[in-house]
């Protein structure tokens, strides 16, 4: 556990506590998150407000168990309306010029803006996420075998790259990723010590499993507690995930 300050409560339902008690705890220390690396943003987060989750992609969540990763790889943020927030602490901003974040949208895009240190702090970026299409794929081993061979169809993610607003003199911080539109998806962020090509936004495709030949014609440790339901539709051999 985290070293801090605590308030532990108790009561019927968070509309009716009956008694609180602060805590002092002598645990571990936050990590630094360096962010030229790929951060998991679920897996990251402190806190968060107005947010879902959904799966990544089955895929990468039957590596991260092969793997043994006990959060990164599983889920992605999901914004539920506009002013939805997710914070990361401790992110090393330290001569970095530009800002990637894994996103994705089904049905209608929008924006997610970064603010330094708080909801309404100094505007550091502004990324525009696009309506992503779905992506078919058969699924690779899973060693069980159960899903071996399943084709699957999942909402495709891309990574779309910002300038970096003056971060001179800032070092290790805390970064709030605000959702100005519902049902906007984010999975991870990385940044570069480069400005981004022409000095504006660039967009690529986030990797994906690869397309089979004849794809079906259908388709560190978090503070951040999720249930992520997921439907899952299977049906000869194939599964859809949205």
């Amino acid at each position: 556990m985290l070293s801090g300050e605590y308030t532990l409560m108790a009561g019927r339902s968070s509309e009716d506590i009956q008694q609180t008690a602060n805590v002092t705890v002598d645990g571990s220390a936050l990590g630094v998150v360096d962010a030229r690396e790929r951060t998991d943003v679920f897996a990251s987060a402190f806190a968060a407000n107005d947010v879902y989750y959904r799966e990544y992609s089955r895929q990468s969540t039957i590596d991260s168990l092969n793997a043994d990763s006990v959060t990164d790889g599983y889920y992605t943020v999901v914004s539920k309306e506009a002013g939805s927030r997710v914070a990361v602490a401790n992110v090393n901003l330290n001569e970095l010029k530009s800002l990637s974040m894994e996103v994705a949208a089904k049905d209608a895009g929008g924006n997610i803006e970064v603010h330094l240190g708080s909801l309404d702090g100094q505007l550091l970026a502004t990324v525009a996420v696009p309506v992503t299409q779905p992506n078919t794929y058969v699924l690779a081993d899973s060693d069980a075998g159960d899903f071996t061979g399943t084709s699957i169809t999942e909402l495709s993610f891309q990574t779309v790259t910002a300038e970096l607003g003056d971060v001179s003199g800032l070092g290790n911080e805390t970064l709030y990723f605000v959702f100005q539109a519902p049902e906007l998806r984010l999975a991870s962020f990385s940044a570069e010590t480069g400005d981004p090509i022409g000095g504006v936004a660039s967009e690529e495709t986030a990797e994906q499993p690869e397309e089979p030949a004849e794809a079906p014609a259908e388709t560190r440790s978090t503070g951040v507690a999720a249930v992520a339901v997921v439907l899952v539709v299977i049906a000869c051999g194939a599964a859809v995930w949205f």
